[in-house]
């Protein structure tokens, strides 16, 4: 993948918005490797649990408004990943 040396939430809004353009290969390529890099980097497996993934993306991408949430938790499910 190109982006080696991206951490894993920027991998995950790159997922995201691949998703929301409708670039599901991207998307789910990247959203592979997020996952794999997130368990990696904080060395606790995240699972399934949706609370710990949610937690997980507001803690590096805090966005205050709710839709603006609900647009960034669509597009990593549409990629993919729990949300």
């Amino acid at each position: 993948m190109l982006f080696r040396s991206l951490p894993a939430e920027t991998l995950g809004c790159l997922a995201a918005s691949y998703a929301q353009l409708g670039r599901a290969d991207e998307a789910r390529a990247t959203a592979t490797e997020c996952r794999e890099r997130a368990v990696a980097e904080f060395a606790f497996p995240l699972d399934d649990d949706l609370e710990r993934w949610r937690a997980y993306w507001l803690r590096f991408i805090p966005l205050k408004e709710a839709s603006d949430r609900d647009h960034l938790f669509d597009g990593l499910r549409k990629a993919g990943l729990r949300a």
